[in-house]
């Protein structure tokens, strides 16, 4: 888009037809030109109390579209932890990520005397559990149990989020473990195939008490897409458009599924039409 486009519809802003301006902004928002920055900043100083309105408006939106592409791309590159504090940021876009790590950096510090200098799956259970870490009874569904941050701070969450911690807190320690799935639960599993199973009271488990089911183990990045696609129903559960939005939108672009445009990502009624995601 050249200038004088941009010129056009930023004029185009101070219109008083409001499906103009809409459209204006639409089309401004879509082109997010390098040089639109610079024309929007002046355009702050104007003395038109509704231009500026809708310059702010304007500009919070474009704000928040980029912030979600860093987010996107993030996402992507991440480490476990990492992704897990950048879906946080999806829910709690006003959280800042220095105070989760801070939150999480303070637990490993715990652990680590806590541990003795010896961490084991049996040690990471026993700290978790006199921390008072625990999941949620039934089948109870709210975002806060998916946020690293809120989990971190209310010791409350899901066995998904919970098992992904207590991972983390081994194998910052050099302990080689992994989240698995036993039965319809998670759960942290050691190269001996020793288990520890955080909705059960953190109740630890050797390989020889399986009962021939053995746990399917899970990667890093299908966890994370295993919270966000929890944050994604929660979202729709609240019938919030703007999280099914930007969370709908992550994880399509962690999958290398977003569209170069629309919102055929979204699940079904939140798209234009029908489509695969909601079979």
């Amino acid at each position: 888009m050249d200038g004088d486009q941009i010129q056009y519809l930023i004029e185009l802003l101070d219109d008083d037809n409001e499906q103009s301006v809409q459209l204006a902004m639409a089309a401004l928002l879509k082109s997010d030109d390098a040089s639109l920055d610079s024309c929007l900043s002046k355009l702050q100083q104007s003395r038109n109390t509704r231009l500026q309105k809708r310059v702010r408006q304007l500009e919070t939106a474009l704000q928040a579209r980029r912030n979600r592409k860093n987010l996107e791309k993030r996402l992507k590159r991440s480490s476990l932890l990492e992704g897990c504090v950048q879906l946080h940021l999806c829910w709690f876009d006003n959280d800042q990520a220095e105070l989760v790590y801070k939150q999480w950096n303070d637990l490993l510090a715990d652990y680590r005397i806590g541990c003795g200098g010896r961490p084991s799956l049996a040690s990471a259970a026993d700290f978790m559990a006199k921390k008072e870490f625990h999941a949620p009874m039934n089948d109870d569904l709210a975002a806060d149990f998916y946020c690293l941050g809120i989990v971190l701070e209310d010791k409350y969450g899901s066995d998904l989020l919970l098992s992904i911690i207590t991972a983390e807190l081994l194998r910052a320690g050099g302990v080689s473990c992994t989240v698995a799935r036993y039965a319809d639960d998670f759960c942290v599993m050691d190269r001996a195939g020793n288990l520890v199973l955080p909705a059960y009271d953190w109740r630890y488990c050797g390989h020889n008490e399986l009962n021939n089911m053995y746990p399917e183990i899970v990667a890093d990045p299908q966890l994370l897409r295993y919270l966000g696609a929890m944050l994604l129903t929660c979202a729709v559960c609240s019938d919030s458009y703007r999280y099914v939005y930007t969370i709908g939108r992550t994880i399509s672009s962690f999958l290398g599924q977003t569209p170069d445009c629309g919102n055929a990502f979204l699940p079904y009624p939140y798209c234009s039409i029908k489509n695969d995601h909601s079979k």
